[in-house]
C-alpha cells in the first residue's frame, strides 16, 4: 500500500510557535504570581513591624 507524502504521519512538524509561545507565558504568568505573592508577603511583614504591640494584641 502507497501511503501518500502528504500523510501526516510522515510530516514531522516541530512544535508551532503558538504551542512554544503558551508555554512561555504560562510560565511567565507563574513568576509574575510568584513576584506578586512575594511582594504582598513582604508588605504584610512590613506593615506587621510597624504596628506597635499595642495593636497586635
Amino acid at each position: 500500500m502507497l501511503v501518500p507524502r502528504s500523510h501526516p504521519a510522515l510530516r514531522r512538524q516541530p512544535v508551532p510557535g503558538s504551542v512554544r509561545w503558551f508555554v512561555l507565558s504560562d510560565a511567565l504568568k507563574l513568576a509574575l504570581a510568584v513576584v506578586l505573592v512575594d511582594r504582598g508577603v513582604v508588605q504584610a511583614a512590613v506593615r506587621y513591624s510597624l504596628m506597635s504591640p499595642a495593636q497586635v494584641v
